[in-house]
């Protein structure tokens, strides 16, 4: 068996359509500034899907968190 760790990130910085129908999703996390006073967020991971992948794993995701329709979305940012 292969371990894999789980990565913790609190922040989506950017997505970037990098050619062919695949997008660079780039993940951070924020800490405690090595500089004092505030936080810091530093990336922890870049993840590339294709197009088709972005879209059933947001549509899993907003079923996972209990949104049965993409109208509880518009309702909830709205709110």
């Amino acid at each position: 068996p292969v371990i894999i760790e789980d990565i913790f990130v609190t922040n989506l910085v950017n997505i970037e359509p990098i050619g062919d129908g695949y997008y660079r999703f780039t993940f951070a996390a924020s800490q405690a500034s090595l500089y004092g006073g505030g936080n810091d967020y530093v990336v922890k991971v870049r993840i590339v899907l294709s197009a088709s992948l972005v879209i059933s794993s947001a549509t899993a995701a907003l079923k996972a968190v209990g949104v049965k329709c993409i109208c509880m979305v518009r309702n909830a940012i709205h709110h």
